[in-house]
């Protein structure tokens, strides 16, 4: 196998997997594919994109779906719209776009295996799962570092909890030299494995297509598959950054993610002018606490309201004596005087009447909310 040389004559691509269905972060993925959902006021796929073009050395960036295809494919191509329709303007080149559809969900490495005609000769490529919050500068330049030996390089980070992820038993974790990975485990019952866990964040070589079975229509798990056979053969290593990390596929964790990615982000998030600041600067009777994120395009925030550990989308229209709390409110919401939000999510084009009280609810898009109070008992209802 030849060596990986980091130059900028020597390009990439990338796959991102976007085929999820995001069922956890029902109801704003009724009408918005998870990939795409509004995340420090830009789609959350955006930094992910924005982080391959700028570290990556990529031409030509491939997102392989199976679930709102479409859509994800407008709303992609309508973030670089601009440099796409006038490149000689544009102060970072934007590399190929290319969109394929499995016509049956095929797992990620069935994704890899469809993707391998457009992937051609090229010898190095990165594959990103979609909904996984980073430092993806740090993580990028890492992963790019993989050694001549080895067919993969997976991006390792530690967490409390191993249990949920794949873990990465490696050889010598004491050594920072020398980072192969021994084994895979995914979801071990507890840590004694370790809590280095497999980040789905990974640079291969185009060797990998071999382990992959030439079955078009056959589902095939990376996690399962392919990476204990590449463990066993020892052809992984796992690269570690100085970075935060966080699956997005749950609310809570949508929150804390976002919150993580502010703080690494902050004078970028200011210089696009994303964030609506409602403490102190702009509105000193609104208060703002904890992990709260409001777009800079919502239409309208009335007086005497409390933020606290939420997210606010575009276009929605907030009014008076309102309180948001452990919640996510989608675009285009109207939340009327006098309404307690706590523990909910609010799908896209929702009115909320005022003097509510809604508690740990799931709210489908485009319902009106006349009664008084809504709780955990009845979510069905309004699915």
């Amino acid at each position: 196998m030849s060596s990986y040389n980091n130059d900028n004559n020597k390009k990439n691509k990338a796959i991102i997997l976007v085929g999820g269905f995001g069922t956890r972060l029902r109801p704003l993925t009724f009408t918005t594919p998870k990939p795409c959902i509004e995340f420090c006021g830009k789609p959350f796929i955006y930094w992910m994109i924005r982080g391959l073009i700028l570290y990556g050395n990529v031409n030509e960036i491939i997102f392989a779906s199976c679930h709102q295809s479409e859509i994800i494919k407008n709303i992609v191509t309508s973030l670089f719209v601009d440099q796409i329709n006038n490149p000689k303007g544009s102060e970072t080149k934007i590399p190929k776009l290319t969109f394929i559809e499995e016509k049956v969900p095929l797992g990620t490495a069935g994704a890899i295996h469809n993707c391998r005609t457009l992937i051609g000769n090229c010898e190095h490529f990165f594959v990103f799962n979609s909904d996984v919050t980073c430092r993806y500068d740090i993580v990028i330049k890492n992963l790019l570092d993989l050694d001549s030996s080895k067919i993969g390089n997976i991006a390792g980070f530690k967490v409390e909890d191993p249990t949920k992820y794949g873990v990465l038993c490696l050889s010598n974790p004491k050594d920072k030299t020398n980072n192969e990975i021994k084994a895979f485990i995914e979801k071990p019952k507890d840590s004694s494995c370790g809590n280095i866990i497999n980040g789905g964040l990974y640079f291969f070589h185009s060797d990998i297509l071999n382990f992959i079975l030439d079955d078009n229509h056959k589902y095939q798990m990376l996690e399962k598959d392919v990476f204990p056979v590449l463990a066993k053969h020892h052809l992984l290593d796992a690269s570690f950054a100085d970075s935060f990390w966080m699956d997005i596929g749950q609310p809570k964790d949508y929150l804390l993610g976002q919150s993580l990615f502010m703080s690494s982000n902050q004078t970028l998030i200011d210089e696009l002018n994303l964030a609506r600041n409602l403490s102190f600067k702009n509105n000193q009777t609104n208060e703002t606490k904890g992990n709260t994120f409001l777009n800079s395009e919502i239409k309208q925030v009335g007086n005497y309201n409390k933020f606290e550990n939420c997210s606010v989308f575009k276009g929605c229209i907030i009014g008076n004596g309102i309180s948001i709390k452990n919640s996510i409110i989608g675009e285009n919401c109207i939340i009327q005087d006098n309404v307690i939000i706590e523990n909910s999510i609010l799908g896209n084009s929702i009115t909320v009447f005022s003097s509510n009280i809604i508690l740990n609810a799931k709210i489908a898009p485009f319902k009106e909310i006349k009664t008084h109070c809504i709780s955990i008992n009845e979510i069905k209802d309004y699915m």
